[in-house]
């Protein structure tokens, strides 16, 4: 209850020679509240899908993504590094040999097979399974 007194007397303060009531400065708060709440909610909605707003950070071409079941899949038997890094557990170094194991043997029949890369193991495909697919 005392923040509640602090943040009405800051209010009272920052918005006395304004000529807004409380009821008003109340109002804005509560907009603008909502309004991130409701900017969230769509960000959240967008992780959960996959698609990634920061598309910047990885840079993944058409041809490298499946989109299925309104999810977007990116396909090891085409994506390039920045496309491979945006998977779960894959840095730099693992994309490069995910790209050099498939250049010297040819495309994966399935998700299961980079466990043959140096480096992935169960656990790490387990996390990948649900963002790759291997399209033939």
């Amino acid at each position: 209850m005392r923040r509640l007194e602090k943040f009405g007397a800051w209010m009272k303060y920052y918005f006395s020679g304004w000529r807004i009531t409380r009821v008003d400065a109340a109002v804005f708060l509560l907009l603008l509240i909502a309004g991130c709440l409701i900017a969230g909610r769509g960000l959240w909605k967008n992780m959960v899908r996959g698609e990634n707003l920061l598309s910047g950070v990885h840079r993944i071409e058409a041809e490298e993504a499946v989109y299925a079941k309104g999810r977007v899949y990116i396909d090891i038997n085409t994506a390039g590094v920045d496309a491979l890094m945006s998977l779960p557990g894959i840095g730099e170094e693992l994309a490069g040999r995910i790209v050099n194991y498939r250049e010297e043997n040819g495309p994966f029949a399935s998700v299961d097979d980079l466990m043959r890369i140096d480096g992935i193991g169960e656990a790490k495909v387990e996390k990948i399974r649900g963002r790759a697919i291997a399209k033939q």
